[in-house]
């Protein structure tokens, strides 16, 4: 039986985080363990078995540190990733292992959140993403946005008109340009998310120091 994810979802907008625990209740292998408003948070955290604490919109300061205090002081921390309201611009945004922009939704929104559990960094944007989009030939640039569709490869072949062993050439060079190792990371690429897969993660800790974080966790 494959490892279920668990996740807390913390947000003071009630309408983003019924949202997102609808999205990811409906998920396979997921589980929410809690979603509540930032006051309530650390008190769940402490006591939840989390891969991921997602963090929506919170008004006072002394709430968002309290979340990050919770985590961070687990045997196991979470991944932590801002998403929908989360302000970017905040100090401790340096806490966070990624940030998922408020456009994501449906699938594409449980993928980023399976990568960030699974241990994966996942940035709403990230320097050169524009000038590696620009390295694909049209061509590739139709299979990234056909793939970032979820076509199958026999699928895309027959929208384009090509033969499977031509598409899975160009996934190769779209993988290579973009700087991706599979669908999954090609579709969130092409939605302007880029991922990371660093061996062990650092977090800046409450007062001021580097922490590192070795997580072992199931892709």
């Amino acid at each position: 039986m494959a490892d279920v994810m668990g996740v807390v979802i913390v947000d003071d907008d009630k309408w983003a985080r019924d949202k997102a625990e609808s999205l990811l209740t409906n998920a396979a292998e997921t589980e929410v363990r809690a979603a509540l408003c930032g006051a309530n948070a650390p008190g769940a955290i402490a006591r939840a078995e989390a891969d991921l604490v997602l963090i929506g919109k919170i008004g006072m300061d002394p709430e968002l540190e309290a979340v990050f205090t919770a985590a961070l002081a687990r045997p196991k921390p979470p991944a932590l990733a801002g998403y929908g309201g989360f302000d970017t611009e905040r100090s401790s945004a340096t806490h966070l292992n990624g940030v998922l922009p408020p456009s994501l939704a449906g699938q594409d929104f449980v993928h980023a959140v399976r990568l960030l559990a699974g241990g994966l960094r996942v940035w709403a944007t990230r320097s050169g993403h524009t000038a590696r989009l620009a390295r694909l030939t049209p061509r590739e640039q139709d299979v990234l946005t056909l793939l970032s569709d979820g076509l199958s490869n026999d699928q895309v072949a027959h929208r384009l008109g090509l033969h499977v062993g031509t598409v899975k050439d160009h996934i190769r060079a779209v993988y290579a340009k973009c700087g991706v190792t599979n669908r999954v990371e090609a579709a969130l690429f092409a939605h302007g998310i880029d991922t990371t897969s660093p061996p062990s993660r650092k977090t800046r800790g409450l007062n001021g120091h580097w922490r590192q974080q070795v997580h072992k966790r199931s892709a």
